[in-house]
Parts: C-alpha cells; sequence; structure tokens
C-alpha cells in the first residue's frame, strides 16, 4: 500500500503522500533522484488541468436528457418488475435539478429524469381521432 500511495500521480505531479503531508516517503519503489527532489509549485494547475482533460473525454457523448412539463404522459421505470410503466407528471420539482412528481397505478412518485421516458402517445393534444371526421 506504501508503494502505492507513494507513486507519483504523473510525471509532473509529486504521489499523494507528499500532496497530503509535505514531506517524501521512502520506500522500497525504484524512483529517479531527479524527479523525487523535483519542487513544483504549480501542482495544483496541473492536477486541475489534467482532471479537466479527463472530465471532457469522459463527457464527449453524453447528452442533455429533454425536460417534461406538467400532465404529459410518460412512461416511468419499475424497478420491481424491470419494466416501464405509464404514467404522468404531476410536479416540478424547481428546487432539484430534474426531479420530477410522478401519478403512477400505485400512487404518487418522485423520481429523476433518469428514471423516465416519454410515452409514445402524448395527451398534450387532442388525440388522433379528433384530427378526421368521418362522414356517413
Amino acid at each position: 500500500m506504501l508503494c502505492y500511495k507513494t507513486t507519483p500521480i504523473d510525471s509532473h505531479l509529486p504521489s499523494p503522500c507528499t500532496l497530503l503531508n509535505k514531506r517524501e516517503y521512502k520506500s522500497n519503489m525504484p524512483c529517479i533522484s531527479g524527479l523525487r527532489n523535483k519542487s513544483n509549485n504549480n501542482f495544483r494547475e496541473r492536477l486541475i488541468q489534467k482532471q479537466d482533460i479527463q472530465k471532457y473525454y469522459h463527457d464527449r457523448g453524453s447528452t442533455s436528457l429533454k425536460p417534461f412539463i406538467e400532465n404529459q404522459d410518460i412512461n416511468v421505470y419499475n424497478q420491481n418488475t424491470k419494466t416501464w410503466d405509464n404514467s404522468k407528471v404531476v410536479d416540478i420539482n424547481l428546487n432539484k435539478y430534474r426531479t420530477y412528481k410522478v401519478e403512477t397505478d400505485q400512487g404518487t412518485l418522485v423520481r429523476n429524469r433518469f428514471h423516465l421516458k416519454p410515452s409514445k402517445h402524448s395527451s398534450l393534444g387532442s388525440s388522433s381521432s379528433d384530427h378526421f371526421q368521418t362522414t356517413v
């Protein structure tokens, strides 16, 4: 475990133990003495830069989900049966990000946008039978 903690994070960054305690630890891991004594005071900027690069590559394929509106027909994921059940958005919680109150057959649930998806049919507009008039 000591070897893991004394291994430098990057060629320009010190080890986690050095960052935490501000001193070098001895380990049986071979290390070049020039790298060990290298004093680099801007390691915070380098660490933040490295984290930003990791975040860029992690978020590359993500997309934002479209928000729902009240009284919209949706499907909510039932974790017990592992199926999508029909439901309707009752309330949108503005204090919490992407949180919706949903009315189902079992009662009212609070769910995150991740557990909701739009229904194939929507109750916002008029039904398809209202668009066509039949003459007899």
